[in-house]
């Protein structure tokens, strides 16, 4: 006997990556007109764009290889070492 798939679930998850996409891309633009001058803009604005496209690629290669030598929660976790320290590097941490 076979598992019909649901399309809630699947909706959903679509959902919560659509708020995440777009609580990243308002923001991000807003800050690029305010941080970068106007010949820099398109670099900036590139560099932003092929962000998500590069690091979801990245993320399908190297978190099942993670994965599968110490388990999906350390490979996953392993995932928050880039975003901590992309934030240390523009913020710093205040003592």
């Amino acid at each position: 006997m076979t598992r019909k798939p649901r399309r809630a679930p699947l909706l959903a998850s679509w959902l919560f990556v659509g708020l995440g996409a777009a609580a990243v891309w308002g923001p991000g633009l807003r800050l690029i007109s305010e941080w970068f001058r106007t010949h820099e803009r398109g670099w900036a604005m590139g560099i932003l764009s092929a962000g998500g496209g590069v690091g979801g690629t990245l993320g399908l290669l190297v978190i099942p290889l993670m994965a599968e030598r110490w388990g999906w929660r350390i490979g996953y976790t392993l995932t928050l070492l880039p975003v901590l320290l992309t934030a240390y590097t523009f913020f710093g941490l205040d003592a």
